[in-house]
């Protein structure tokens, strides 16, 4: 019942929905973690002027870097915040295991570009374990409001084998 009723509130609200499913996979999995970009200033601005989109260009940069340091990309899905003064940044989930999370950190500080002050690098991605997926799909996507109209296309990504296991979770989860 709980579940069908979050289902119904959150139909109006699909990015939302999408990413609750796909964070309620990887907690699920027990291998779900959170996690924050700070994107640098030019990619950000190289990201706009991205032909399709802002979340392409950034998901293509997060693929790269993982495949690099991993050797393959593993199931994650974000979303594009606004932070005050309309600084852009992401937030989503992965899965991995303890022994990944340095590469991964590694990796998403690329993809999210350079920064010019070295001091602040150690802060530019936080992961950490993903305790309460359906809030967190909720804070990904909080402002979209504000984020559509800075950006365009879509304002949020999941892998292609994490979007499908989502589906099958709200199947089964609508069904029962």
């Amino acid at each position: 019942m709980i579940v069908r009723e979050l289902f119904r509130r959150s139909q109006s609200q699909k990015p939302t929905r999408n990413l609750m499913g796909a964070n309620r996979v990887l907690e699920a999995t027990g291998e779900g973690y959170a996690f924050s970009l700070d994107c640098s200033p030019h990619q950000i601005a190289a990201a706009q002027r991205n032909p399709k989109g802002f979340v392409d260009h950034f998901k293509r940069r997060i693929d790269r870097e993982l495949k690099r340091v991993l050797g393959s990309v593993p199931r994650y899905a974000f979303g594009v915040d606004i932070a005050v003064g309309d600084r852009l940044h992401i937030h989503g989930a992965l899965a991995a295991n303890d022994n990944q999370l340095e590469a991964m950190n590694n990796a998403f500080c690329n993809a999210g570009g350079k920064w010019a002050n070295k001091r602040h690098r150690n802060k530019q991605c936080k992961i950490e374990p993903l305790y309460t997926p359906d809030i967190w799909a909720s804070y990904c996507v909080r402002r979209r409001g504000r984020v559509k109209r800075l950006i365009r296309g879509s304002m949020i990504s999941i892998t292609n084998p994490l979007r499908n296991r989502a589906k099958e979770l709200w199947s089964v989860l609508c069904s029962s």
